[in-house]
């Protein structure tokens, strides 16, 4: 039986996400949580609860303790520990307004590095796998060597506004055409990922940081008094969302069970990690009612 199993998980959107840090924003009441670079991320803590809360509903109790630990607050918190471990999801591709063709998917150095080490930290037997990523990465970033800042390589000329200018968050880039680039990012990511993954647009760091702020949403919303349906006195406040169609890229590892009474499906790693791959589309994030929050997993291996 091997020590453990470790897959990587990717995170798209279906709808815009608040994962929030509550309220004390600088200039949004309610951010989304940021990595220490300032990018949006979404922290493992608040992955693994989601996970939780989508077998629950599945009323797998059992394997949930299994798989995923005791409840915080039970009696059992302290007598053993969950059988994975859930890391942040990291932003690898962010869809950006462009000037033609309505969006492209946006993406830097800075950010494919979070998927270079993921691979570093995944235990796979799926050497084939990492090497196929590995060595797309390897080509990106040097691609990317000769990017300075006000420049950008995209995946197809339908971007172009003039001959050689591409307009990305209303920030006018000089563009060189790489037909290759789009094949190589979709060999990043998961097959079922890439009927999403329209064009590409491949950034210096500095502009990319940029690219980041002006793509997160900020939404403004009011609570009204139920009889006369005007605004409470001081009941206004700002929201952070990340947009639609974002792509984030966690990952995984499964040991074996610490639990008592384990299940005979949940014995091993490899039980565990088939278990948990089960779950496709989850709520993440806060404002689920009010239509947030709705992603779509995806797993390699």
């Amino acid at each position: 039986m091997s020590a453990s199993k470790g897959g990587l998980l990717y995170v798209f959107a279906l709808t815009t996400l608040h994962p929030g840090v509550g309220r004390g924003g600088e200039h949004v009441d309610l951010p989304v949580q940021r990595d220490e670079f300032g990018y949006p991320v979404i922290w493992g803590s608040g992955l693994k609860g989601s996970l939780r809360s989508y077998f629950t509903r599945l009323n797998k109790n059992n394997e949930v303790k299994t798989v995923l630990g005791p409840e915080p607050a039970s009696d059992e918190v302290s007598e053993y520990s969950s059988a994975i471990s859930v890391h942040d999801a990291r932003l690898i591709l962010l869809p950006a307004r462009s000037l033609k063709g309505v969006w492209i998917y946006a993406t830097s150095p800075h950010l494919l590095s979070y998927l270079e080490i993921a691979l570093e930290a995944l235990e796979t037997s799926n050497q084939d796998m990492v090497d196929k990523i590995s060595e797309a990465l390897r080509k990106l970033k040097n691609k990317a060597d000769s990017l300075d800042s006000g420049k950008a390589i995209l995946s197809d000329k339908r971007y172009l506004v003039n001959a050689d200018e591409v307009f990305v968050n209303e920030r006018k880039l000089t563009a060189i055409i790489d037909s290759e680039l789009l094949g190589l990012v979709k060999s990043l990511i998961p097959q079922n990922l890439h009927d999403k993954t329209k064009g590409i647009a491949l950034l210096n760091d500095e502009d990319m940081s940029e690219v980041v702020k002006r793509s997160l949403l900020v939404q403004y919303r009011v609570r009204l008094k139920m009889d006369t349906k005007t605004v409470e006195p001081g009941a206004l406040w700002s929201e952070e969302h990340i947009p639609q169609r974002t792509i984030f890229v966690s990952y995984v590892a499964c040991w074996p069970p610490r639990a008592k009474n384990v299940p005979e499906n949940l014995k091993t790693p490899d039980s565990i990690y088939k278990f948990v791959k089960r779950a496709r589309f989850i709520n993440l994030g806060g404002k689920e009612t009010v239509g947030h929050g709705l992603v779509r997993l995806e797993w390699l291996p």
